[in-house]
């Protein structure tokens, strides 16, 4: 299991901002594992948050399940609207012959 926090305060000629990344890892056994990652910056005032699980069934042979939400931050500064909700899947298989 391991969890960081990272900000960054960047200042620019034309401004400044500041992006905050939120990571979250956490390992169910050496062929399961969970990953988790949250952004945010005030300048596009968007939170985005990816979340992958991976299932190695063999080396080689994988499985993926990976969710993206998205939130826009209102102007009033009050509450967080979903923008967008995505889920996908991926089936890895290697043969050699």
């Amino acid at each position: 299991m391991s969890a960081q926090t990272e900000r960054n305060d960047v200042e620019l000629p034309r401004g400044r901002f500041y992006t905050q990344i939120v990571r979250a890892d956490y390992n169910f056994s050496p062929d399961i594992s969970w990953a988790t990652l949250v952004q945010y910056d005030n300048e596009s005032r968007i939170a985005g948050l990816q979340s992958r699980l991976r299932w190695i069934l063999r080396p080689g042979n994988d499985v993926f399940l990976v969710l993206n939400r998205g939130w826009v931050r209102s102007l009033d500064d009050t509450r967080f609207e979903p923008s967008f909700d995505r889920a996908s899947a991926k089936v890895q298989y290697t043969f050699r012959f």
